[in-house]
């Protein structure tokens, strides 16, 4: 009897075992939190939105293209004013109640220039640097001038496994962390910033040039980062935001997203005589031959 006591607790301990390797093999998978990290981001071809990166293709016209599907009645689009993980039917009259313009009673796809996106991200170190998201949906924003008012125009469920077929390449924007739209309380800036300075420096994955894709030495990082050997401090809190290079995938029915990114670059920002400045330091290419950003 003691015998199968005995056993009995061995197998207990060895579970146990186990169950505390696989946690901390998922606590060591993604570095961003303990879990997924859900958060929500806005792409923008608009010209109120100045950027020196010109998106590789029209958005506007992409957004056609899912409208008239949606009144082929080949797609269903899901309402946006239900809570971001509950997807339920958008009829067609609700949601060209949305699309219509007050004065015309018409729409112009030209109003529809910015991108919601709302998806879970996964930061991988355990072997080298792989930043990974899933979009779970995202939504066409109307913009209208007249009435400054900007609402989603129905979401688009994803499945990015379905989502194969060539999008855009080197897709280029900025992730602010001050976005009032989209303020992302689960994501742990200051973490995330942490690791991809920290990477940099210890050399962990190439560093390069942003503007001319050659490798920066740790002494031209740090000059870049505004290091010296008196530093008492590391320059975490000068990053604003973060620079994604991404090739975009999609499903040419189903119209669902698939981002893959294969760069990633800090954004830091800096006051000269009262007047902010943004510069990118470096750029990480990840299974990405390096290129100029510009």
């Amino acid at each position: 009897m003691r015998s199968i006591v005995f056993i009995g607790t061995i197998f207990l301990l060895i579970a146990a075992c186990n169950r505390t390797e696989n946690r901390d093999i998922t606590l060591r998978k993604n570095l961003l939190l303990d879990n997924e990290v859900v958060v929500t981001s806005i792409y923008s071809d608009s010209i109120l939105h100045a950027s020196p990166w010109k998106s590789p293709f029209k958005i506007n016209d992409f957004i056609s293209k899912l409208f008239y599907q949606v009144l082929q009645n080949k797609l269903t689009l899901y309402s946006p004013i239900f809570e971001d993980s509950i997807f339920h039917p958008l009829d067609k009259e609700s949601w060209l109640s949305i699309l219509q313009n007050n004065k015309h009673y018409t729409f112009d796809t030209a109003q529809f220039n910015d991108i919601y996106f709302y998806e879970t991200w996964e930061l991988d170190t355990s072997a080298s640097l792989q930043f990974n998201k899933n979009v779970i949906f995202w939504a066409p924003i109307k913009t209208d001038k007249e009435l400054k008012q900007r609402k989603l125009a129905g979401k688009v469920k994803c499945n990015t496994a379905e989502a194969n077929t060539l999008l855009a390449k080197h897709v280029i924007y900025e992730f602010s962390f001050e976005d009032s739209l989209t303020p992302n309380h689960m994501l742990n800036k200051n973490k995330l910033v942490r690791l991809v300075i920290d990477n940099a420096l210890n050399h962990r994955l190439n560093s390069y040039n942003p503007f001319t894709a050659k490798p920066l030495t740790k002494e031209e990082l740090m000059k870049r980062l505004d290091i010296t050997d008196s530093s008492i401090y590391m320059p975490y809190h000068n990053i604003s935001s973060l620079l994604f290079i991404e090739d975009w995938y999609f499903n040419p029915q189903t119209f669902s997203i698939r981002k893959e990114v294969i760069g990633i670059a800090p954004v830091k920002i800096s006051f000269n005589d009262d007047e902010l400045t943004k510069t990118i330091p470096f750029v990480f290419f990840l299974n990405e031959k390096p290129f100029p950003l510009m």
